[in-house]
């Protein structure tokens, strides 16, 4: 099958679209991968993605749908688009503060224009030959928003584990713990410093955070002021998160999902937020605390650092239950399938019209 497949450009890291890309050139697709900005404008036509001629373009997140859905106009394509929810905190859903917009009293990431883009997108979206969005738990945020019953199906999460294996070497343990996340107001690293800035100094571990945003300043700020050792690590390429990550006791991670994963694949445990989402992916994998409560939050976290055989049991059961198909995050050829199926169905549905 020829592809095309349309992803936001991110000149930070290789992120899970592009890995799956790969996957699907393992099993002998054709695939052509264009990088995306946030293209809402008229189309400039490149004669390259025209010539290549797919059988089906793959739109992989939100914002490469605009253009993903004008080449399928332009070469009367058939379009499998994927979405992974309608963000509560950006279209007036939900409060911002349950999604950490607690930091700053200018933070704000919902608008009138955000809200503008989400409809184009929504119906981008509804116009597809198939769609899928990351959880059943999020269906209700496309629901909600436009008050319409949603015809998609899931896609769950993979992995990549090349450059986990790749870097994985015995290094010492530190007494750290660690985040990977972007420095955005979501990932509530912020939560995070003020847990463990409520954790007995004799016994407070040194905080690694692997991640680039506009938050730096802000958390290295609240860091020093709540007398937390943090580090920061940037983009973590080259090997530096899969150090971290080996040489850290555990992770937390408010809301990132791979990070998790990646933490397992090394045996280390991840703390984590309880919600409908988080529980639909990784079940008993990983130490729930109640949802933005940062005192159940900093109690998880002592209770780890004061139990190291808990450390070794929690980080055994993880790599257990998510590598041997006991969560939904799916096998690669269990992923790659689910794709391929997607796909066909898009071109179905297509010569259906």
């Amino acid at each position: 099958m020829k592809i095309l497949c349309f992803t936001p450009y991110n000149p930070d890291l290789k992120t899970p679209e592009t890995s799956n890309t790969f996957l699907l050139a393992k099993r002998g697709h054709k695939i052509m991968l264009v990088h995306t900005k946030n293209e809402f404008d008229d189309l400039k036509i490149d004669e390259k993605i025209v010539n290549f001629n797919p059988d089906v373009i793959f739109s992989m997140m939100e914002y490469s749908l605009p253009i993903a859905t004008a080449y399928a106009n332009l070469m009367k394509k058939p379009i499998y688009a994927h979405i992974e929810c309608i963000p509560p905190w950006r279209t007036g859903l939900e409060n911002g503060k349950d999604y950490g917009l607690d930091t700053l009293e200018n933070e704000r990431d919902c608008n009138q224009d955000i809200t503008k883009v989400y409809n184009i997108i929504l119906d981008m979206f509804q116009r597809t030959n198939f769609r899928t969005i990351s959880e059943e738990s999020w269906r209700y945020s496309f629901e909600k928003y436009n008050g319409k019953k949603l015809d998609a199906e899931v896609k769950y999460y993979t992995y990549d584990l090349e450059p986990l294996k790749n870097y994985e070497f015995k290094h010492p343990q530190k007494y750290q713990i660690y985040t990977i996340a972007r420095l955005v107001p979501t990932k509530r690293i912020h939560h995070i410093i003020k847990a463990l800035g409520m954790i007995d100094k004799s016994i407070r571990p040194k905080y690694a955070v692997i991640g680039y945003g506009p938050m730096k300043n802000y958390l290295k700020f609240l860091a020093e002021k709540k007398d937390v050792d943090i580090e920061f690590y940037g983009n973590g390429k080259y090997g530096i998160k899969e150090k971290v990550i080996q040489e850290s006791m555990f992770g937390v991670e408010i809301f990132s999902g791979i990070p998790i994963i990646e933490g397992a694949y090394y045996k280390k445990p991840s703390v984590i937020y309880k919600t409908p989402q988080t529980e639909e992916v990784f079940s008993d994998s990983v130490v729930y605390c109640n949802n933005n409560d940062i005192n159940d939050l900093k109690e998880k976290i002592e209770m780890l650092l004061k139990d190291r055989k808990k450390i070794e049991e929690l980080g055994e059961k993880a790599n257990y239950l998510i590598f041997n198909n006991k969560t939904n995050i799916l096998d690669n050829e269990t992923y790659v399938k689910n794709i391929e199926r997607y796909l066909n169905k898009a071109i179905e549905n297509f010569n259906k019209k």
